[in-house]
C-alpha cells in the first residue's frame, strides 16, 4: 500500500505543478507582479534556465540539467526499491520525485522551468519558485525528520529489568 501512496503523491505533485504552471503562463502573461499577501507574497512570472531557485543561470546547460533531473528520478526510484516503505517515507519520497519530474517536464518541453511564486520581505526577495520546488523542499525536510526519528529510536537503550533474587 505505501508504494501506491508514493506513486499517487508523485503523480499529484506533477499534476499540481504542471497545472499551476499552465495557469501562470496564461494568467500572469502581463509580466506584472500580482500581490497575494502585501509585503510577503506575490505571483510574478519568470523563467529559470538554471538550477533550483535560479542558481547557475548564467552557466546553464539544458542537457546537463535534464541529466541531473533524470539522475534524481533514478536515485529516488532506487531508494524506493531498496527500502521498506512506510507511509511517511512514501510521502517523503513521492513529493520530491513528483517535483523533479515536474521540473524535468518543463526543461524537456520548454528548455526552462516556469517559476511564479515570489516570497519577499521589503526589498529582500527569496528566489522565485514553483510548486515543484516546494514539493522537493517539503519532501527533503520530511526525509530529514524521518531519518532523525529513525536514529533516535535506534539509539534507545533498553532499561535494566528488575531481577528477583
Amino acid at each position: 500500500m505505501p508504494v501506491i501512496l508514493l506513486f499517487l503523491t508523485a503523480a499529484l505533485a506533477v499534476v499540481a505543478d504542471q497545472t499551476s504552471k499552465h495557469w501562470a503562463l496564461s494568467a500572469l502573461a502581463d509580466q506584472q507582479p500580482h500581490p497575494i499577501i502585501l509585503g510577503f507574497l506575490q505571483l510574478d512570472l519568470s523563467t529559470n534556465t538554471g538550477a533550483a531557485f535560479g542558481i547557475l543561470q548564467s552557466n546553464a546547460s539544458r542537457l546537463g540539467f535534464v541529466a541531473v533531473g533524470l539522475c534524481i528520478v533514478i536515485v529516488m526510484a532506487a531508494i524506493m526499491l531498496r527500502k521498506s516503505l512506510t507511509f511517511p517515507l512514501a510521502l517523503a519520497i513521492g513529493l520530491p520525485l513528483g517535483g523533479a519530474i515536474g521540473n524535468l517536464i518543463d526543461r524537456l518541453n520548454r528548455g526552462y522551468v516556469v517559476d511564479f511564486i515570489d516570497a519577499y520581505i521589503g526589498r529582500h526577495h527569496w528566489p522565485t519558485f514553483n510548486v515543484a520546488d516546494s514539493c522537493i523542499c517539503i519532501g527533503a525536510v520530511l526525509l530529514l525528520l524521518i531519518s532523525f526519528r529513525g536514529r533516535k529510536s535506534d539509539s534507545k537503550v533498553e532499561p535494566p529489568r528488575n531481577v528477583e533474587r
